[in-house]
């Protein structure tokens, strides 16, 4: 332990106090968790950033979409607005969040997809405009036990998993290690795809003091970019890489990997781009060599970009989006057994 971390061992002592208060008072009912009639899944994490949440709650609407009716909700992280709303066609990054309007995006036709704060006083308000809706997907819950789920889905990075981590701030931990005994799965993200047997068994060990849930791997598989704007574009052979989310090293590895890096532009988690922004952005594109030259963004990223990137100051620009989602190492069924499971039981009288 680091001279550091010696030092932010009090300040960790009482936050731990705080913590362990809180759910002492839910464990024992004294405050009270709410249950409702829809099917309740939870993705989350103990720590704080990201650990792949967004491209879980993707994964389970792909699962789920075709036999149930399905709905999101997500706090609306960084958005300008506050309460309950229904994101739709007309709203933007501030008014919703990045991720809800990047889940709109994508499904939203055939998902309904919501932000709330106050997650107990926004699900009746889904279930009112939405009466059939059989499963309520919940972004970053994990320690929201005012709601209480029908499932637990415990995210962690395979390069810094929750066993090994501290509370914050000595740590990125936001309860105790202990507290993973609350998860019906651990979600093992980022793993190398070429995980061995003998690595899987050692994290397995480790998270198993700590919760006897299953344990699944899975990595982030990336897309083949697609284009921002004009439909027809193909990536050049030199890529300017923008992002701005918690964790950029794999995005970065993935287009070193596959592209000729020239620039990689690192902006915090949830960036909030302006007109500003961009235009820097713009003329490093231009001082490099345009007609050879894309910049890749994530699709996080590329919800905000939309807003302000269709004019004819970025039309002559090649910008493209990357697309990410959860493969999982092994036993896939197994997982979407347990997540259809929990649906079916749930619904039984």
């Amino acid at each position: 332990m680091g001279g550091t971390r010696i030092l932010l061992f009090p300040f960790a002592l009482l936050y731990d106090l705080v913590t362990r208060t809180r759910n002492f008072l839910y464990d024992r009912n004294i405050l009270k968790s709410v249950k409702f009639e829809a099917n309740v899944i939870v993705v989350g994490n103990l720590a704080v950033g990201g650990t792949g949440k967004t491209p879980m709650i993707e994964t389970l609407i792909r699962l789920l979409q075709d036999q149930y009716r399905v709905a999101t909700l997500s706090r609306g992280y960084k958005r300008k607005t506050r309460g309950f709303r229904i994101v739709s066609g007309k709203d933007t990054a501030q008014t919703v969040g990045d991720e809800p309007l990047q889940i709109f995006r994508k499904f939203g036709k055939e998902v309904f997809v919501t932000v709330g704060e106050e997650r107990e006083t926004a699900i009746p308000f889904i279930l009112a405009e939405q009466p059939d809706t059989d499963v309520i997907l919940l972004d970053d819950a994990f320690q929201y036990r005012i709601v209480r789920p029908s499932l637990n889905i415990l995210l962690t990075r395979y390069t810094s998993l929750f066993t090994d981590d501290y509370l914050m701030p000595m740590g990125s931990l936001r309860e105790c290690r202990g507290r993973a005994s609350r998860s019906d799965m651990v979600v093992v993200t980022d793993s190398p795809p070429q995980l061995s047997d003998k690595e899987k068994t050692a994290a397995r060990q480790k998270i198993s003091k700590y919760t006897p849930a299953p344990v699944f791997f899975s990595y982030l598989d990336y897309g083949k970019p697609y284009p921002l704007l004009k439909s027809d574009e193909k990536v050049r052979e030199e890529i300017i890489l923008v992002t701005g989310v918690a964790k950029p090293k794999p995005v970065k590895e993935h287009i070193s990997k596959h592209y000729k890096l020239k620039e990689h532009l690192v902006y915090s988690d949830h960036f909030a781009f302006k007109d500003r922004d961009l235009e820097k952005i713009r003329e490093k594109y231009y001082r490099a060599s345009p007609e050879k030259t894309s910049i890749i963004i994530t699709e996080k990223d590329a919800t905000k970009w939309l807003d302000i990137c269709n004019t004819e100051r970025f039309s002559d620009m090649s910008i493209f989006v990357l697309p990410v989602k959860h493969n999982f190492l092994e036993n896939f069924g197994a997982f979407k057994g347990l997540i259809i499971n929990s649906v079916i039981e749930y619904s039984q009288p």
